[in-house]
């Protein structure tokens, strides 16, 4: 599939697109690609968020990849994380704020 043509598509297939299944430790979360809302871009246990942000993925669609790696607070009481495309094509026009591209 192509890109959404619109915020308004990538909204209705983002949220076809999302589900939590499991319970407890075992609770899994399927998240869509954050550029064309495919399904299934990160899988995770709840537990196993941090590693699978930390290291990102690629969408097996649009060929887009993110990752939000995981800031601690020097004083080691908070963590933040900012969402950064690192590979593939620019995100499409309508897509407002831009993500930052990193490496």
């Amino acid at each position: 599939m192509s890109d959404p043509a619109s915020y308004e598509d990538y909204i209705k297939r983002y949220y076809a697109n999302q589900r939590v299944a499991g319970y407890g430790p075992d609770t899994t979360c399927h998240v869509p690609c954050p550029f064309c809302a495919a399904p299934d871009f990160m899988v995770y246990r709840i537990i196993d968020v941090e590693d699978h942000m930390n290291k990102g993925a690629t969408c097996k669609e649009c060929g887009r990849s993110c990752a939000m790696p995981v800031t601690i607070t020097d004083d080691g009481l908070g963590k933040s994380f900012e969402m950064v495309q690192t590979a593939g094509p620019d995100q499409p026009d309508w897509m407002t704020p831009k993500m930052r591209r990193a490496m």
